[in-house]
């Protein structure tokens, strides 16, 4: 929030988030094609170990993303308040685009505590 708060010019930032988010989703149907070989441990552990710290590095970088999409949204909407455009239906799509960001993360940092219990459950 306060990074799209604090910022001038938001737009080369959407623009490499978007490249990100394209990138992670060529290794995100890489790493589904190879997952049925790191699970069954077939090509080693080695493999294996690799293969989940691949998975976990992309679940950080698109926690980050969602972070940065959430901080250019602000920024949007800075931007309209700043215009003096105020009315009922902007309010409520702002408000709309605010929450629909918040809940990415949730449902992120909610699957990481998530996993964390599973494993300490073992």
């Amino acid at each position: 929030y306060f990074i799209g708060k604090v910022a001038k010019n938001m737009n080369p930032v959407i623009q490499i988030v978007l490249g990100m988010f394209i990138g992670l989703i060529i290794i995100g149907l890489l790493l589904l094609i190879l997952w049925p070989f790191a699970v069954s441990g077939v090509l080693g552990e080695a493999f294996t170990t690799t293969f989940l710290l691949i998975y976990a590095a992309m679940d950080a970088l698109i926690f980050i993303l969602m972070l940065l999409v959430c901080a250019y949204d602000v920024w949007k909407i800075q931007k309209i308040a700043d215009n003096g455009a105020y009315n009922k239906n902007l309010a409520l799509y702002c408000s709309f685009i605010l929450y629909q960001d918040f809940m990415y993360v949730f449902i992120r940092v909610l699957r990481v505590v998530l996993i964390i219990f599973a494993k300490s459950k073992r």
